[in-house]
């Protein structure tokens, strides 16, 4: 649900996983940041068609909407604890979680929209992002086949519950490929190796690699960020 007591959300995610972002009045003045209108008087921009729709129109049409929202640090933190747990089970495992949401909601294999973004339920936080086009490459090209021998069933019973709830929760949607490239990257950094968090042919995938790489510093308060 949207307080419209409180600044607009930079982002919105309407009811069939389409992305808003807030267009931003610049009249701030050199050196000065940008000002976030109230929300009755916010315009949003489809990051698929580049459709402007002021809010309440936005809302009329396209509600429900939910903010794109920070992750719950305990989430991050039970994921992270798995991983470590888990080893190399992880991304196989992680991919099976992700890809027994999408076929729980009837997602089908995202196609590209006439912006070249594919519109997805796992990806609708940011959908234009290479994570994104990582993740999802990885969710139907391993969650569908996956052995029974690459899978964790505790990471995989715990990645359904968390994910679904990031990703249909109406308080807010949580942004899914940067949040768990936050929650891989450190268990790699630590041991030095992708092979700490992926097996079989995962390990050779530069793509993956550098996803799961890329906030290998990251904590648990930093992402991702409203934005």
């Amino acid at each position: 649900m949207i307080d419209p007591s409180r600044p607009a959300p930079l982002r919105l995610v309407d009811a069939s996983d389409g992305t808003w972002l807030l267009r931003v009045d610049g009249s701030g003045g050199p050196g000065r940041a940008p000002s976030t209108p109230e929300l009755a008087g916010a315009v949003y921009v489809d990051e698929h068609a580049g459709e402007v729709l002021p809010f309440p129109e936005l809302y009329g049409r396209r509600g429900p909407l939910r903010a794109v929202v920070p992750v719950e640090a305990c989430d991050v933190g039970r994921l992270r604890d798995l991983v470590r747990q888990v080893g190399a089970k992880s991304l196989a495992t992680i991919a099976a979680a992700l890809y027994q949401v999408e076929k729980l909601y009837g997602a089908r294999p995202p196609e590209p929209t006439a912006s070249g973004v594919r519109r997805d339920l796992l990806t609708a936080g940011r959908p234009s992002s290479w994570e994104s086009g990582v993740l999802l490459d990885l969710v139907w090209r391993v969650g569908p086949a996956v052995s029974r021998q690459r899978l964790d069933p505790e990471l995989l019973e715990w990645g359904r519950v968390i994910f679904a709830r990031w990703v249909r929760c109406p308080s807010g949607y949580v942004e899914v490929a940067g949040t768990l490239a936050a929650v891989l990257g450190p268990v790699v950094g630590e041991s030095g190796e992708f092979s700490a968090v992926a097996d079989g042919e995962l390990v050779g995938d530069e793509r993956l690699r550098g996803w799961a790489c890329s906030r290998a510093g990251d904590g648990l308060d930093g992402w991702p960020r409203n934005g």
